[in-house]
Parts: structure tokens; sequence; C-alpha cells
């Protein structure tokens, strides 16, 4: 389940560059700029978490998603963390409130797109 988790961020964060270059909002901009420069930061100390309670994860596994609206990928994003929080974290509370921050950086970046754009 981690690897699914990593996969699904390095793909928002990447999504997330190129809108970010896209739009012509400097809300938007703000907003999107925020959330790639944040998301890599908060799956480095996840996954650190992960390999300090669980051991090593096999990176072979990790695929890239498949690019989608990036409005719509951030709010599934912190959805589909919301449903696997519990897989994800295995019982370690440290990790869970990780995935907290990460799910709330997320519905953050949701806010502002949607309504200060």
């Amino acid at each position: 389940m981690i690897e699914e988790l990593i996969s699904r961020v390095f793909a928002v964060r990447n999504d997330a560059q190129l809108a970010h270059w896209k739009t012509r909002s400097y809300a938007q901009h703000m907003a999107l700029g925020a959330l790639y420069d944040g998301v890599i930061g908060k799956l480095d100390g996840i996954v650190e978490m992960y390999q300090g309670a669980f051991g090593l994860i096999d990176l072979k596994t990790i695929k890239p998603a498949q690019p989608a609206d990036i409005l719509e990928r951030i709010a599934a994003e912190a959805e589909w963390i919301e449903e696997n929080r519990e897989d994800i974290a295995g019982g370690v509370s440290a990790i869970e409130n990780a995935l907290d921050d990460l799910a709330a950086l997320y519905l953050t970046t949701f806010y502002k797109l949607k309504n200060l754009s």
C-alpha cells in the first residue's frame, strides 16, 4: 500500500507542476506551487517512518498514475488517503499523523484552487 501512495504522490506532484506552469491565474499559480513544493517533503517523512517501522520497501513495484484534471486529482487523492490511512500506517500513529498532514495539504490546495481562483 505504501508503494501506491508513493506513485500517487509523485503523479500529483508532476501534474501540479505542469498545471502551475500553464495557469494564467496568480492564485492557482501560488496554490499549485505550494502543493508541489510541499508534497515530496511530506512523503519523504512518511516513507522514512514507514521503513523505520516495517523495513525497506520494494521500489520496483512503484508505477506511474494516469493524468487527470488537477482539481479532480487533488480531491481524489485526499479521499484515497482517508480511505487507506489505516492500511498504509499499519497502526503506527506517527505515520497516521504524517498522512493527515499530507491530506491537509491536498485539501487546502483544493480549497484555494476551487474558491480563490
